[in-house]
């Protein structure tokens, strides 16, 4: 037999080549179809515990035959599967899930794998209850109350646009439902000038699936008159009522004042500082020497010999204790949740700086530094430098603020 031309077989190798190539996948094919005992590979990305609304699942399979039977159930239920995974929740009941995703190959041997991810689905906004435990809607009033959740959520609370600061508690109960899981106590000043005669409460929550709920409470303030008093004070003492020195005295007193401590230290009610009678109510017009001066007075001022002990009006920390030129002498505690209570004109201070006082402790002696006419004791209650009437914090019910 002759020998091929080159050429010729130069032809047929190539050829042999091409069908090689050609037929090579379908080859594999036939060998994946008989002999793959590979289970597809299955990505599931990590979840949000909870979920709601409209989700996307970006699922991913891998695998060598084609093609594959993917199966979705939700609680053993299968539901309708469109790529990438879309699943509305709104079609389910809060609760539980577990969501498996099954996945089958085309080969002989039917080679199948499953993977499986757990979570909440939680379409119901936070339930959210303002409690209101002591409202005085005046002038130099105060509210005080909780905001109650039945679930963890994020919790943003204002007055008039004003943060309000809360205070995560022990949780109380839900007037009209299952207990509660987070409680926030709360306590406002109403400054003496507000003008608004409404005011509104607003409460926004998130949970952790994103379910949002506001709430909005508007309250009226009831009107208020203020009588006016004139004062002369001895010439001795007018360099005290120099606006400089005024100003230069309230920048030290408001920077402890701004300093707030979240905790609570009070116990129950207050007491009035000096068992004596009252000379000058809270919020009454001032007018000094025919006009050098006027202003409002924060606080009450109590008749109070020079010498007479001074008692701590409820527990709390020491936050100034010093001789001011205007104030006299100056105790300031801290009782918490920028609850302040403020003693002026002491003769003598028996408290220093950082010290825990009790309620009803004497802390000082009355007397007549600063800016007095007589021997006096004025005495003042903040919440966060608002001045508010300290006669609202006496009596009531026993130990009915919050301790937790």
């Amino acid at each position: 037999m002759k020998k091929l031309p080159k050429m010729i077989i130069r032809f047929l190798l190539l050829l042999s080549l091409v069908m090689v190539i050609q037929f090579t996948p379908i080859f594999n094919k036939v060998v994946n179809f008989f002999f793959d005992k590979n289970v597809p590979l299955i990505i599931i990305p990590p979840m949000e515990n909870k979920i709601r609304g409209v989700i996307t699942i970006d699922l991913q399979v891998f695998d060598k035959s084609d093609p594959l039977s993917i199966n979705v159930y939700l609680n053993k239920q299968k539901v309708e599967a469109i790529f990438p995974l879309l699943i509305d929740t709104n079609r389910f009941p809060d609760g539980d899930y577990v969501l498996m995703v099954e996945v089958m190959d085309s080969t002989i041997r039917k080679n199948k794998a499953f993977d499986t991810v757990e979570f909440i689905i939680d379409n119901t906004p936070p339930l959210v209850e303002i409690i209101l435990e002591k409202e005085i809607l005046e002038p130099g009033g105060f509210l005080k109350g909780r905001i109650n959740l039945k679930e963890k959520a994020l919790i943003e609370a204002k007055i008039a646009g004003e943060n309000l600061v809360l205070l995560e508690t022990k949780p109380s109960e839900f007037q009209n439902s299952e207990s509660n899981i987070l409680s926030f106590f709360f306590i406002y000043g109403i400054p003496l000038n507000q003008e608004l005669p409404f005011k509104e409460i607003s409460i926004k929550a998130v949970d952790e699936a994103g379910n949002k709920t506001s709430k909005l409470l508007t309250y009226q303030l009831k009107d208020r008159k203020f009588s006016t008093e004139f004062l002369t004070i001895a010439e001795g003492k007018t360099p005290l009522l120099d606006l400089e020195l005024l100003r230069a005295e309230r920048k030290i007193v408001e920077e402890v004042l701004f300093k707030m401590s979240k905790g609570i230290y009070w116990e129950g009610d207050f007491i009035p500082p000096v068992d004596s009678v009252v000379t000058s109510p809270f919020g009454v017009k001032r007018i000094y020497n025919q006009g050098l001066l006027i202003g409002r007075h924060n606080g009450i001022d109590y008749r109070a010999k020079k010498g007479t002990g001074i008692k701590a009006a409820n527990s709390g920390f020491v936050v100034l204790s010093e001789f001011l030129r205007a104030r006299g002498g100056t105790v300031i505690i801290d009782h918490g949740m920028g609850v302040m209570s403020l003693y002026y004109h002491l003769d003598e201070i028996l408290v220093n700086r950082s010290d825990r006082v009790k309620k009803g402790q004497f802390i000082g002696k009355a007397g007549d530094t600063g800016i007095t006419t007589a021997p006096h004791l004025h005495f003042e209650m903040r919440i966060r430098n608002v001045a508010v009437d300290p006669s609202h914090f006496y009596g009531g019910k026993k130990n009915d603020s919050p301790l937790y």
